[in-house]
């Protein structure tokens, strides 16, 4: 582009797509880490000049915990039903991008909101449920990459560890449950199941008193045990593609949404610009 010309779309998007080739098809770059450098540079300023980004959500998100525009800076619509784009909902958010006010598209990016609490629940008590969400993302041909966002420091999730899950398998119909009516009760009888060392709570009779529940304090060899398998869980989600990130808050989440999306763009330019 000759010194003095205006950026816009139509100057930028040629720079781009040449720049573009000289990286990618061989014999035609001089030096090609100077090629990256202006390529990358020159992306986010075409994204902040041409690009528009908006979030999609579900319905079913919840209103406290929804991510507004207020937070994040972005348009957050509802998603299209599966009647209407006969494709599932799939995650918490997924990212659409405008380009130079052309029609909307998706960036192929889906992310999944928790809480440091929901997540502690949903990688122990309610794993095979999170790899159904896993499972709906790779059969999407409109998605290419999943990212969990957890509302919360990782030592939160490590430190914070709840004794049970909210309503325990084994002891929920007891009556110690039902007359408790200050919260969560604490059940020693699941301590084996979040350790790894049984299947199932121990059995009780539905019917009447669970003998089980008692107050109960985990040694630190316990906790442990239990970080030890949340790292290796968290481990295993990085190995399959799933990033993972954390952040103090869920108002700090919201903040990084912008960037995020304008990384992804950049890193993905080749696919949503055609190219």
């Amino acid at each position: 582009m000759p010194s003095g010309t205006p950026l816009a779309y139509e100057n930028m998007l040629p720079e781009i797509s040449e720049a573009h080739c000289r990286i990618y098809l061989p014999g035609l770059s001089e030096n090609i880490n100077v090629d990256k450098r202006f390529l990358k540079h020159r992306l986010g300023q075409f994204y902040d000049l041409c690009v528009r980004a908006r979030l999609r959500a579900p319905g079913n998100e919840k209103q406290d915990q929804v991510w507004t525009k207020e937070g994040t800076g972005l348009d957050v619509l509802p998603m299209d039903t599966k009647r209407k784009s006969k494709r599932k909902q799939v995650a918490d958010y997924q990212i659409e991008y405008s380009i130079d006010g052309g029609e909307w598209i998706n960036s192929g990016l889906a992310i999944e909101r928790k809480r440091f609490e929901d997540f502690y629940n949903s990688v122990l008590f309610k794993y095979d449920n999170f790899m159904d969400e896993f499972e709906a993302f790779e059969q999407d041909p409109e998605l290419f990459d999943f990212r969990i966002i957890v509302e919360g420091r990782v030592n939160q999730v490590l430190n914070n560890i709840p004794v049970i899950p909210t309503i325990c398998k084994c002891c929920r119909f007891c009556e110690a449950y039902h007359n408790n009516k200050k919260g969560i009760h604490r059940y020693c009888c699941t301590f084996d199941v979040l350790a790894g060392k049984a299947e199932e709570p121990k059995k009780v009779d539905p019917t009447g008193k669970c003998d089980f529940c008692i107050p109960y304090v985990k040694t630190e060899k316990e906790l442990g045990d239990i970080r030890n398998r949340l790292m290796a869980i968290i481990e295993d989600f990085e190995n399959m593609g799933y990033h993972i990130s954390f952040y103090d808050s869920r108002e700090m989440a919201m903040g990084f949404v912008p960037d995020i999306a304008k990384r992804y763009f950049v890193a993905n330019y080749d696919r949503l610009l055609g190219l």
